[in-house]
Order: structure tokens, then C-alpha cells, then sequence
């Protein structure tokens, strides 16, 4: 299974259904998340519970108690009304955990799934939307601003809309196709590194920002720039303006500042391995030309030896070589263990 990551973690239905808990939680009047609830829940036919709202609408039953007291009573409705008051002392993301453990949306994730991935896959999503929770709070507290259920509520719709609420990369049985950059702060049993012809690209062509000195906290503009050298040239070779541009010191300085990223970029792309990383590229000339920049191809290729690091210490390399064929032998099959706490008895007479 081919596993990427993928936007719409709002739309998929255990998100869904979690929002719509933490919205009920919040306002008892809300009767969109009260249906919500009440359809995902019982996975009951659009008809059956709107005939059912309609005739209890009809018996002057107030609308936002629909499902909530008596003999019909929805449980988690009902749940949710009794916890509402201890909304005054939870954070955004606290509410969101809440509304995540009293939905019980693990069972439903089991009925909803075919398979222990598509379980996993549904729950992942869920802790995601968690974590927005938790991105919605750190966001606040950068800028400075109050932190409340009904801004995160906003703030979800808002990243539903703008297409940036990612799903969770389902990770057992999958191989995740991610960038470099995507895979900062994640782990797999073992990683293939690709690419590994791509340089550094200078951002002396392109809009950044310049800060002349210490940054102040007091005065955040001081001495901060917007700098922008246009590059009218196209895919042309490059004229003598700009390679005079480029052998200048700002120039030299973009063309470290970018080596030195593209060296912290490798090496996070290097350690996302548990058990072992591959190096994936082709005899073509170039190939290698990103680990030839950061000067790291003399200690990843080459043959079986002792090396001496950059810093001194001393390591063993040791390289194998397969053939297709070798590639194509199975693995020695082993029968099955049978393990028992206790050792077998005699058989009853």
C-alpha cells in the first residue's frame, strides 16, 4: 500500500464526528451538531431521524433538547449536556481531548473500517485533529491573542477552507511518499533517501528579509530590510552582472547560508531511519552531487575499510553488493512456533 499525506482531515468522518461533540459541548443550541451526532452515531437513515426530529419539533419540544432528556434520549447527547459546565476550565485544545474521549469514536472507528489498518488510519486522524487543536493554541500564544473554543472551532473551519488540515499518513503496512523537508521529526523501521542530485539553490534571487545587527524585541522593524535582486535573465547562462552579483559578499554569504541548509536538510533525512537507510540513486554522472556538496560521499560511498571522520574518530565500512538474482532468492520459511505458559500433559484417559 502507497501511503502519501492528504488534505481534508476535517471532511473524513471521525473528524467529523469529534467536532461535532466538541461543538455540542460548547453550544447547547447548536442542532446541526446534535443531527451530526445522532446520524454518525447510529449510522440511521437521513429520513428516520429527521421524521423523528420533525414530530418531536411538532409536540412543542424545544429544539435544542431534541435527543437530550427523556425516554429517547441520545447517551452521548445527554453526556455531553452534564460535562458542558466543565468547559469553564479547560483550554481549547483540553476541550477537544474531552470531546475526542466522550465520543467513544475508537468503537465507531472499528465499525466504520474494514481492516486493523483502516482502524489505525482513522484513529491517527483523529489524534491529528488533536494536534491542530494543540497548533490553534501555540498560534494564540504567538501572537498574543485569547485562546477560546469557539476561535478553534473558527480557526478549523478556516484550515478546512484553505485546504491545509492534512490527514494522518497511515503508517503500518505502507511505504509514505513524503519530501525531505515533509519528514522532519518522524520516524520509519527503514528509509529510502532519493534525489541525492539536487544541490543548493541560492536565495540571492529571490525575496527575503535582512536584519542588519540583534533582532529587537522592542522595536521588531529596526534595522530589518525586505531585499529583492530581480534576475531578468531567465534560463539564459548568466550574464557578468550576475555573476558579479553572485561572487559578491552578499552573494557568498546566500551561497553558505544555503549549503549550510541543505547539509541540516540531509542529515534529517539521514537520521529518520530506525533500522536501516538506503541511498538510492544511478551510475549517471551528477548523481550524487548533493552528498558531493556537503562532503558527505566519502564516508556513505565507497568500499569496505576503515575511514577517518572530519572530526577525527575512526569507523568501519563495510559494503555488500547484490545481483538481480540475488534479489529474487526468498528467505528460508520457518514453521510456526507454538508457545504454551505451561508444558503439555499427558493426554486423559
Amino acid at each position: 500500500m502507497l501511503s502519501s499525506p492528504s488534505r481534508r482531515l476535517l471532511r473524513t468522518p471521525e473528524a467529523l464526528f469529534v467536532v461535532a461533540c466538541l461543538r455540542r459541548l460548547q453550544d447547547s443550541g447548536d442542532t446541526v451538531a446534535s443531527a451530526l451526532i445522532v446520524a454518525l452515531s447510529e449510522g440511521a437513515d437521513p429520513a428516520e431521524w429527521l421524521r423523528d426530529r420533525i414530530d418531536y419539533l411538532a409536540t412543542d419540544g424545544k429544539a435544542h433538547l431534541w435527543k437530550v432528556d427523556g425516554a429517547d434520549a441520545h447517551p452521548l447527547l445527554a453526556r455531553l449536556a452534564a460535562l458542558r459546565s466543565r468547559l469553564k476550565t479547560l483550554t481549547p485544545s483540553e476541550a477537544m481531548r474531552l470531546a475526542k474521549a466522550e465520543s467513544h469514536v475508537a468503537e465507531l472507528a472499528s465499525r466504520w473500517s474494514d481492516s486493523p489498518q483502516d482502524v489505525g488510519t482513522r484513529l491517527a486522524n483523529v489524534e491529528a485533529l488533536v494536534a491542530m487543536a494543540k497548533a490553534y493554541e501555540n498560534e494564540c500564544t504567538s501572537s498574543r491573542k485569547p485562546a477560546t473554543i469557539g476561535g478553534l472551532l473558527q480557526w478549523l473551519q478556516h484550515q478546512g477552507s484553505e485546504g491545509t488540515d492534512k490527514r494522518a499518513v497511515a503508517a503500518e503496512g505502507a511505504v509514505t511518499v513524503m519530501t525531505h523537508h515533509g519528514a522532519k521529526g518522524l520516524e520509519w523501521p527503514v528509509v529510502v533517501l532519493t534525489s541525492l542530485d539536487e544541490v543548493a539553490r541560492t536565495n540571492l534571487w529571490s525575496v527575503r528579509t535582512a536584519t542588519l545587527g540583534q533582532f529587537d524585541a522592542q522595536r521588531p522593524l529596526y534595522d530589518r530590510f525586505i531585499h529583492y535582486w530581480p534576475y531578468p535573465y531567465g534560463r539564459c547562462n548568466a550574464p557578468e552582472a550576475a555573476a558579479a552579483a553572485e561572487a559578491s559578499a552578499i552573494g557568498q554569504a546566500m551561497a553558505k547560508a544555503a549549503k549550510d541548509e541543505n547539509t541540516r536538510l540531509f542529515y534529517v533525512s539521514l537520521t529518520r531511519a530506525r533500522d536501516a537507510v538506503v541511498l538510492a540513486y544511478t551510475t549517471r554522472k551528477g548523481a550524487l552531487d548533493w552528498l558531493e556538496e556537503i562532503g558527505a560521499d566519502g564516508v556513505l560511498i565507497g568500499g569496505t575499510g576503515d575511514i577517518t571522520l572530519p572530526d577525527g574518530r575512526n569507523v568501519s565500512r563495510l559494503r555488500r553488493k547484490w545481483t538481480a538474482d540475488d534479489c529474487l532468492v526468498q528467505p528460508i520459511a520457518t514453521e510456526p512456533q507454538v508457545l504454551r505458559w505451561f508444558s503439555r500433559g499427558a493426554p486423559l484417559a
